[in-house]
């Protein structure tokens, strides 16, 4: 139809209740709770091996309350001694809540404080993997060398002559901002390199909404309503938080605010003829921002970043197999429209006849400061034994940020 040529793709059609001469209402609440719910494989293995209430409490069954609950009351507008609208003016009203407070379980690996203190000598092995030109010297897996030895070979290959004794770096080079970035990283609470942290957490979803409508009947003829709807929907998303705030790499807090206003007049012409005048407003607020974002702290001047200014943990990614330490999400997102239409329908015969006209006005609003407090990259290259084409022979991407 030609009322709907803007879209190529689906048309959404909502309809809100009307009430009536009677009061008719509802309430209702659909549960979910923990104490019905199974543990997942992984948890059931990880209590194999607990022995204290902590690692108890860690891998027990992952909280998940749920409670979906509402009421809905409609009818006519009764004011005693001052108003009886039977047959002409009709309220309805419904509201709904969902609280779903879930929880989860993820393993990752950390560095161990001996690796936060610049000690890799527990991963220095005795397996040679090349030759330095620069030296001669043989090149081990796992082999620190300090960037600040870098130099070109007689054959103009870029190399680096000094490893770090014993693989350890000396505390006195170990980066500032790096040390307080890692004063938020939880110390390993599983044995091993590897797999050696578990943290728990939860990660609510807490969704409202409310719809109020009014009709009045102002004759044979006329018809009009009103009617408001607003949501609410605030949620931790992204998956399952790895770290706590402010270095979790994996969620950030949306909060999705919806508001929905609306007018329509119904006027009869004739048995075959009526017209529908409709007035509507729409907003929606999408905010995107991790939980440090929605704390007010300029994150990069905290932790002794110079120049850099922002609202949002700066992310390092360090990779070594360890998570990311930040996410970079603060963003805001803003919608306004506007709608006047009017369509007249004509049913004549066999055939229905519709024409009119539809105004719309749009505004879309974008407050993005996803990338203000930077991103961090780090590898083995810093590190390794040169850069270029002896990139793969040694060094440690977590042992690059350090420096």
């Amino acid at each position: 139809p030609a009322q709907f040529d803007r879209t190529t793709g689906g048309v959404r059609s909502f309809t809100t209740h009307s009430g009536t001469n009677s009061f008719h209402g509802s309430a209702y609440d659909i549960l979910r709770n923990t104490d019905l719910d199974a543990n997942t494989y992984f948890n059931d293995l990880g209590l194999n091996t607990c022995t204290t209430s902590d690692c108890r409490a860690t891998f027990a069954v992952p909280k998940d309350i749920k409670n979906d609950y509402g009421i809905t009351l409609g009818g006519p507008v009764i004011i005693p001694g001052l108003y009886n609208g039977k047959d002409k003016t009709f309220f309805f009203f419904g509201w709904e809540q969902l609280q779903w407070p879930r929880s989860s379980t993820v393993t990752s690996s950390v560095p161990t404080a001996a690796e936060r203190g610049g000690d890799f000598s527990t991963i220095l092995t005795t397996t040679p993997i090349g030759t330095n030109p620069c030296t001669g010297a043989t090149v081990y897996a796992g082999q620190i060398f300090d960037p600040r030895s870098t130099t070109t070979s007689a054959s103009g290959t870029p190399c680096r002559t000094a490893a770090f004794p014993n693989n350890m770096i000396p505390t006195t080079l170990l980066s500032a901002v790096a040390q307080n970035a890692l004063s938020y990283l939880p110390q390993p609470n599983l044995p091993g390199l590897q797999n050696n942290f578990s943290f728990r957490e939860n990660f609510p979803t807490n969704n409202t909404t409310y719809t109020i409508r009014i009709d009045q009947n102002l004759g044979t003829y006329d018809k009009i309503f009103a009617s408001y709807d607003t949501r609410e929907n605030t949620l931790l998303t992204g998956g399952s938080p790895a770290l706590p705030s402010p270095i979790d790499p994996n969620t950030w807090v949306q909060d999705f605010i919806t508001h929905y206003g609306r007018f329509g007049w119904d006027h009869t012409f004739s048995p075959s003829v009526l017209n529908h005048v409709n007035l509507g407003f729409s907003r929606f607020n999408s905010n995107n921002a991790t939980p440090a974002a929605l704390e007010g702290v300029d994150w990069p001047a905290k932790i002794g970043l110079a120049n850099v200014n922002g609202p949002a943990f700066p992310q390092f990614n360090i990779n070594s197999g360890f998570p990311s330490l930040g996410q970079q999400r603060a963003d805001d997102t803003i919608s306004n429209v506007g709608e006047v239409s009017d369509t007249l329908t004509w049913a004549k015969g066999r055939h229905t006849l519709s024409m009119g006209g539809d105004y719309r006005w749009m505004q879309l609003n974008n407050r993005t400061q996803d990338s203000n407090s930077g991103y961090y990259n780090f590898s083995n290259v810093e590190t390794a034994a040169g850069p270029g084409v002896l990139a793969n022979q040694g060094g440690f991407s977590f042992a690059s940020f350090l420096l």
